[in-house]
């Protein structure tokens, strides 16, 4: 009899949860679309900071629990590149929110660009690099030329070395050619840790119903600077650091 309420009382939730969620997307698609063409970048970025927070404390709707550690890690005042484990579609909206003083950008395939609302114009609009994955060795070199321009920009980016989302919460082997290329091209900028725990229970067993009562924590790693460490390694060190901060995590 419990496992039947606690299962409906999780479709009911994910309902609600969607509902909102696409609400909020739809909504802010329109502020979006006000702020770029008439204020610009600066009024369009607060749009998509503020949409970003409304995103992530809708995972409450479900009945999380939200936790953020590390925030005093953050260097101020300077782009970085953030490198984070990925467990689901929640993983962006709360990196977005908790950095928005570094102007995030993210590496997206370019098939986020065209259906999405609010998403899709974001990626275009907004500064970040869309890619086609398609194109191995071309895609390389385009997020090399990317992270040139990074630090005059004021942007800071983000990446998801594993690819694709973990199902497990295992952090999987980091494809690092990505990477690596903005390590290489990137003027030396400092390289901040982001370790998503727990979000993948919520998506458990699929998007519908979604998983309720569960507990999720951002937390940031110390950041890494490229004085104490040689650009070959830093990859590995990076998921060394992840990795490790899971397990303790568990």
């Amino acid at each position: 009899m419990f496992s039947l309420l606690r299962s409906l009382l999780a479709t009911f939730l994910t309902l609600i949860f969607y509902f909102v969620f696409g609400l909020t997307l739809v909504i802010f698609h329109v502020f979006q679309l006000i702020s770029y063409y008439t204020l610009g970048y600066q009024a369009h970025k607060k749009v998509v900071d503020w949409m970003n927070f409304f995103l992530s404390n809708e995972m409450r709707l479900l009945g999380t629990h939200i936790a953020v550690k590390g925030l005093e890690n953050l260097p101020e005042d300077r782009s970085v590149i953030i490198v984070s484990n990925h467990q689901s579609m929640m993983d962006i909206p709360p990196i977005i929110w908790l950095l928005r003083k570094h102007h995030v950008k993210f590496i997206a395939k370019k098939e986020l660009s065209d259906w999405v609302p609010s998403i899709s114009f974001n990626l275009k609009k907004g500064g970040s690099l869309l890619i086609d994955r398609k194109k191995g060795s071309e895609t390389i070199i385009q997020i090399g030329e990317y992270a040139e321009q990074l630090k005059a920009n004021g942007f800071s980016i983000c990446i998801f070395p594993e690819g694709t989302r973990s199902r497990n919460g295992q952090l999987k082997p980091f494809k690092s050619g990505g990477l690596q290329a903005l390590v290489d091209h990137s003027e030396n900028l400092p390289i901040v840790p982001f370790v998503v725990h727990g979000n993948y229970k919520v998506f458990h067993k699929g998007s519908f119903p979604l998983q309720i009562g569960q507990k999720i924590t951002y937390e940031i790693l110390p950041t890494i600077y490229r004085k104490d460490i040689e650009n070959k390694v830093a990859a590995e060190f990076v998921h060394q650091q992840i990795a490790t901060a899971l397990d303790i995590g568990k």
